[in-house]
């Protein structure tokens, strides 16, 4: 659990939202990076990818290579702007 003041702050300081989970059942932590205009990448062909659409970088599921490589790709642009 993570209070809203401290969810708040982490939002505010994060560079990129990383979320490869393909089991959340919607996508809410997606939907929160979003609205706080967070660059995300999360797993190709899950729900949250459905949810996030072209505002996320899409990594292959359960690859942690391409995980890395793409929070990688996030924090060497500035999605921040385009998101």
């Amino acid at each position: 659990y993570v209070s809203r003041p401290d969810l708040e702050a982490l939002y505010q300081m994060a560079a990129c939202f990383a979320f490869p989970s393909y089991r959340e059942g919607f996508g809410i932590p997606v939907l929160e990076a979003m609205s706080r205009r967070v660059p995300i990448v999360c797993a190709a062909g899950s729900v949250p990818a459905d949810v996030a659409g072209d505002a996320a970088m899409l990594v292959q599921q359960q690859r942690v290579g391409d995980t890395a490589d793409g929070a990688v790709d996030a924090l060497g642009t500035d999605l921040r702007q385009e998101c």
